[in-house]
């Protein structure tokens, strides 16, 4: 994967958006590992997607970042001072959006059922240390169980429970994007048990997006997929 100046945010874009292939995904984190200066922009990019209503400070960002790069100036300082801004930006954003998700928390104690992660009763799995990571997930240590998931996943890639328990250890850890992303991988492999949605819908619901939470959640009780049953209520404290 070759990253121009030319094709370097349409490879981001499609990143954060989980439109790239597994494949390709894979390949561009291993870049973002070698590439400090990527990897800053990405995680700038990232932040501010997930701060949605900062979407103009998203393009001033990004076109001062090209500025720095043609001129070839010192640019340490001024992205310091960039995400120290966007830090800033984004918790005032948060203060303000809490005030207003009252009823959202309450939505999502009520939905936040997270089934516990049993891949040890599955024949064949010789994952050294997948008690450890049954045991810290299903205890809610999500951070603590991720690099064990990861490690899992490294052998067992097509594993959807694991799969899952990834998405929902990021979205717990308030990685919102990147849990998104996950849950979009799963949806891909088309799975007959349609887990999948109710944690897209859950994510919704902790970043305060309420109309996207209810189309997934109307999808659900149509479907009549994982969860249903519990639908109606959800929807009605979300109005």
């Amino acid at each position: 994967m070759k990253i121009t100046e030319d094709n370097k945010y349409d490879l981001i874009d499609n990143y954060l958006s989980g439109n790239m292939d597994m494949e390709a995904s894979e390949l561009f984190e291993s870049i973002l590992q070698q590439n400090e200066e990527l990897n800053i922009e990405v995680n700038l990019i990232r932040e501010l997607n997930d701060f949605q209503e900062f979407s103009t400070q998203e393009s001033d960002l990004r076109a001062s970042l090209d500025t720095i790069r043609r001129d070839h100036k010192p640019k340490g300082a001024l992205v310091k001072f960039l995400l120290l801004f966007l830090i800033a930006a984004g918790l005032l954003f948060m203060f303000f959006k809490t005030l207003n998700q009252e009823s959202d928390s309450q939505a999502y104690r009520a939905m936040a059922m997270i089934e516990p992660l049993e891949i040890v009763t599955k024949d064949g799995s010789n994952f050294k240390d997948i008690r450890v990571m049954q045991d810290l997930y299903n205890s809610k240590e999500y951070k603590s169980a991720y690099p064990y998931i990861l490690s899992y996943l490294q052998s067992y890639p097509a594993d959807l429970d694991a799969i899952l328990a990834k998405g929902i250890s990021l979205m717990e850890m308030q990685k919102f994007s990147d849990a998104h992303n996950v849950f979009l991988q799963i949806e891909k492999l088309n799975p007959r048990v349609k887990k999948y949605k109710w944690y897209t819908a859950i994510n919704y619901i902790k970043q305060g997006q309420r109309e996207k939470a209810k189309t997934i959640l109307r999808e659900i009780q149509s479907e009549q997929s994982y969860n249903y049953d519990k639908v109606s209520g959800i929807l009605d404290d979300l109005k």
